[in-house]
């Protein structure tokens, strides 16, 4: 069973999710925070319109292939990390740096812009537990 501040690791697959872990030679495609023991704070998107980040129930996830990765961290670097990535609800997912960085990887081309424009899956968890150490 999950626990708050544990990372969910997602493997989808889908032709997006294929194309995440061809280039980032990953097992899996998609992380984000468990806020709860039902609960995943993530950032991501739809052919249907944006999502960005937010909260879903872990149901979304019971008949995919998910791991849990708990960080070997004090309790309150982890609970400091959570209400940073919580900070960042309701804004829109990057999908500039998902290409960018698409483009990086495959054709090593770097044209990163350096402009915010929303929020990747791995940088809803990375950037908060950096800002938090």
């Amino acid at each position: 069973m999950p626990k708050r501040g544990d990372i969910l690791l997602h493997r989808g697959k889908g032709f997006m999710s294929r194309m995440i872990r061809s280039v980032t030679q990953s097992r899996y495609s998609h992380a984000g925070w468990m806020i709860s023991p039902t609960e995943v704070l993530e950032s991501d998107w739809s052919l249907w319109g944006e999502k960005g980040v937010h909260i879903n129930e872990i149901e979304k996830y019971k008949k995919s292939e998910i791991l849990f990765v708990r960080p070997v961290l004090a309790d309150d670097v982890i609970e400091k990390a959570i209400e940073i990535a919580r900070t960042k609800l309701g804004q829109r997912y990057d999908f500039s740096l998902f290409w960018s960085l698409f483009k990086q990887w495959t054709f090593n081309k770097k044209d990163l812009d350096n402009q915010r424009h929303g929020w990747i899956c791995s940088e809803i968890v990375s950037t908060p537990l950096f800002q938090a150490s």
